[in-house]
């Protein structure tokens, strides 16, 4: 075949190459985001929590609650006295006439099979005593979490038993 205006058509067919690969190239990058869409649809997208709504009012019932301990005139005291068996809660303010309804947990993290919970029942001087007898050794956390005069407070501690 005769050169067109001086060229050859081995220059032709490399003027032209350009064009298949930038079809190539536009096809491959077409291909390729039409796959992430396929594979992103077949994705089960679900919440992490049923009620996330629900879980948020509760979580800021338990800041609140938190804030208020802190707030209160005198704290919660919860302490271990070494050989003597029990886990002594002084609550604050106690007035026998005022009731103290909540419960205490003792929550092992290790295992969940070992958690407690307790009503809260103090004696006339606000002090509430927990048998560490059926309890194992190792790390534990309690929870305190009460009611006075429709006031909610929270407190927690990590405690090692021998």
């Amino acid at each position: 075949m005769p050169p067109i205006q001086g060229r050859t058509m081995t220059d032709i067919r490399k003027s032209r190459a350009w064009g298949i690969g930038a079809f190539s190239l536009y096809g491959t990058f077409v291909c390729f985001v039409l796959g992430i869409a396929l594979y992103a649809s077949m994705w089960q997208w679900e919440p992490v929590e049923d009620h996330p709504y629900e879980r948020g009012l509760a979580y800021q019932s338990r800041i609140d609650q938190i804030k208020h301990t802190a707030e209160s005139d005198s704290s919660l005291v919860v302490e271990y006295p070494a050989g003597s068996g029990v886990i002594v809660i002084r609550f604050p303010n106690v007035n026998p006439r005022r009731d103290v309804v909540g419960e205490v947990r003792m929550l092992r993290p290790s295992s969940v099979a070992l958690d407690r919970r307790w009503t809260i029942q103090p004696d006339v001087f606000g002090v509430q005593e927990i048998p560490v007898a059926e309890l194992t050794s190792g790390l534990w956390r309690i929870e305190v979490d009460w009611l006075v005069d429709s006031v909610g407070y929270y407190y927690q501690k990590r405690l090692m038993l021998p």
